[in-house]
């Protein structure tokens, strides 16, 4: 099966608010990381290389710009790559995060 990457749109909430019911939701572990290419502060979960969960807010306060400006009226955003089951992952995304919105689903 080709790897499939998901992109999850979030308002209504924040970073800090969301990591910990990301984490529970999902039964995953996020670390804080920090890069200037996602806006500054971050949170990864690697199973490995490739196969991750990063969230992000879509705010970079370093040059005042959208991280994904397509994609303005979400303050944060969430990319599952190739991790097992990524369909379940998006039902329980879905269903227990209000405001959560899928953006875009790709395979291959």
């Amino acid at each position: 099966m080709p790897p499939r990457h998901d992109v999850y749109g979030i308002a209504g909430t924040t970073l800090d608010e969301l990591v910990p019911r990301i984490q529970q939701r999902l039964g995953v572990e996020l670390r804080e990381r920090d890069s200037s290419y996602y806006g500054g502060r971050y949170y990864l979960y690697r199973a490995s290389p490739g196969r991750e969960l990063r969230l992000y807010e879509n705010y970079a306060v370093v040059n005042g710009r959208r991280v994904r400006e397509q994609h303005p009226e979400h303050e944060l955003i969430l990319e599952l790559s190739d991790l097992d089951d990524m369909d379940e992952l998006a039902a329980r995304l879905l269903e227990g995060l209000p405001g959560a919105v899928r953006l875009r689903s790709t395979a291959g």
